[in-house]
């Protein structure tokens, strides 16, 4: 894994709603009510990740997690403050 967060790219995306997408179905699993299956569409993370809002981390550069950071300065991907994230299993 890197040792620091990247800005997400464009080609970032697709996974990093993919990796919300199944939280997302994993929390409704366990009954949780935080987020709905499907509430954000992957135009919405395009848009952030236009914004800068998202930070990534590889490893072998494949997407081993993602951390949003909307509302938050843009320091966020080096100091790691997030108000959401996102990790492969």
């Amino acid at each position: 894994m890197s040792s620091a967060p990247a800005a997400a790219r464009t080609a970032d995306v697709h996974d990093i709603w993919r990796l919300r997408r199944q939280l997302e179905d994993w929390i409704a699993a366990q009954g949780i009510d935080q987020w709905l299956p499907g509430e954000v569409p992957e135009a919405v993370i395009d848009e952030q990740v236009g914004q800068r809002q998202w930070y990534v981390l590889r490893q072998q550069a494949k997407l081993a997690a993602a951390l949003g950071c909307s509302g938050l300065t843009r320091t966020c991907g080096t100091r790691l403050t997030a108000s959401r994230s996102l990790c492969t299993g």
